[in-house]
């Protein structure tokens, strides 16, 4: 079973696994808008996220459950938010 951390970037869901690199999954829901505001905050996640993976730690799967803050932040907001979500859930540094 897998551990939920919470900021004001969403809500993260994160397990560990036998796989090597870190997968995360992007997830937003109608609660945070329609569907441009939706695509926004996940296209903020991906990028945040395909600039940072190699920083991730291995061997964790996880869900990132967009918040409506990534509807209106700029992509530095958003990055900040991300960054501290992931090391909050112990994910962010290198590999051990």
């Amino acid at each position: 079973m897998g551990e939920r951390f919470r900021n004001r970037a969403g809500l993260f869901y994160l397990c560990k696994t036998k796989r090597k690199p870190v997968r995360i999954g992007f997830v937003a829901t109608k609660r945070i808008g329609d569907a441009v505001m939706r695509n926004r905050a996940k296209r903020l996640m991906k990028e945040v996220y395909r600039l940072h993976r190699h920083e991730l730690k291995s061997y964790h799967e996880g869900v990132l459950l967009a918040g409506d803050f990534l509807t209106k932040a700029t992509f530095r907001e958003a990055e900040k938010a991300l960054l501290s979500l992931w090391k909050v859930a112990g994910l962010w540094g290198a590999d051990e």
